[in-house]
């Protein structure tokens, strides 16, 4: 046997050297199952974000679907609005420039008929100095102009009996009454007591009037002796999104068993609803307008009056709406007056 130098030529030797050998290669092989455990992982992970990639690919797909969709929805949209808005633009026309000579047959003379003043006017006010003279300036102003005019002053701590007091001196139809302040609802009730017409209405100091209302409200009332009640539209920048909006729908209970529309700025009734059901609930400080109205058609129904009634205005933060929370008086309200099945 020929022998390497430095080698060991014996049996022994050669065992070593192979165990050595073997050794080696099984490192080899741990070496070498290690790496195709990670091609197999990566294998498996490529396969992963290929299926990811095909599921964001398809789910992109559903999305641009999507999107043209609504994009579609929104074109027709689009097309309903300019509907609407064209819509409105008529009714505001139709009621605007309706021609004030057109009055129901017979209401000359049934209106001379009423007791003089036709209409009682409640105005509560408390601490509205620079806008209730615009509210009554805008009664002063009304084609109807038989009529007397309460202003209850709620406590008012500002300049309010200044700012009124030259519209009151050159008017003998308006009467300025102040109370302790207690609220507007007991306001309202103060204004009825010192009424004297065998109509009613009710304006806020911070709203306005169309100068049409109170006649076209008259006329319908005096010739119409089965309707107690009538509400006119109400103009009001607060409650659409499109910065203006024509308030009025046909009287519907159930409807407003469920939730009022009839805003009281634009409502006129008779006196003897008053006398028969009472004034205004002091016990709710919010919803109080919507109660009175269930209550004033409990028997017979409003009547809408295409005509504009009052313009509807925010001077300030002292609104009911934003002081009190209507949670309670809803669930009274509900409990008073449940909605039918």
């Amino acid at each position: 046997m020929v022998a390497f130098q430095g080698e060991d030529p014996s049996i022994e030797g050669l065992r070593s050297r192979l165990d050595s050998l073997e050794s080696v290669l099984q490192q080899m092989q741990k070496q070498q199952a290690a790496m195709q455990a990670q091609i197999t992982d990566i294998v498996g992970a490529i396969n992963d974000t290929q299926k990811c990639l095909t599921a964001t690919i398809e789910h992109q797909g559903a999305l641009q679907r999507q999107i043209e969709l609504i994009s579609r929805q929104q074109g027709d949209l689009g097309e309903i609005v300019v509907a609407q808005k064209a819509d409105f633009g008529i009714q505001i026309q139709a009621l605007v420039f309706s021609q004030p000579g057109n009055r129901l047959p017979g209401a000359a003379s049934a209106v001379a008929r009423l007791e003089r003043p036709g209409v009682s006017i409640v105005l509560p006010t408390f601490n509205r100095a620079g806008c209730v003279g615009e509210a009554i300036r805008s009664v002063q102003q009304q084609d109807y102009r038989d009529w007397e005019l309460l202003v209850v002053d709620d406590g008012s701590t500002d300049a309010t009996r200044e700012a009124i007091a030259p519209l009151l001196a050159g008017d003998a139809r308006i009467r300025y009454i102040r109370q302790e302040h207690v609220g507007a609802t007991h306001a309202r009730n103060t204004g009825l007591a010192h009424s004297t017409a065998p109509l009613v209405a009710y304006l806020d100091s911070d709203n306005l009037w169309h100068p049409g209302f109170l006649a076209a409200a008259v006329d319908h009332l005096a010739v119409h002796e089965e309707c107690d009640l009538v509400y006119a539209a109400l103009v009001s920048r607060e409650h659409c999104r499109d910065g203006g909006c024509l308030l009025l729908r046909a009287f519907d209970r159930t409807a407003l068993l469920k939730a009022n529309y009839i805003d009281t700025n634009v409502v006129v009734h008779r006196r003897s609803l008053i006398e028969k059901f009472g004034g205004w609930d002091e016990g709710l400080r919010r919803l109080a307008d919507w109660e009175l109205m269930l209550r004033f058609t409990a028997e017979r129904p409003a009547e809408a009056l295409p005509v504009l009634g009052a313009f509807y205005r925010i001077c300030d933060d002292q609104r009911a709406s934003q002081l009190e929370d209507a949670v309670a008086a809803e669930a009274a309200i509900h409990a008073r007056y449940p909605v039918a099945d």
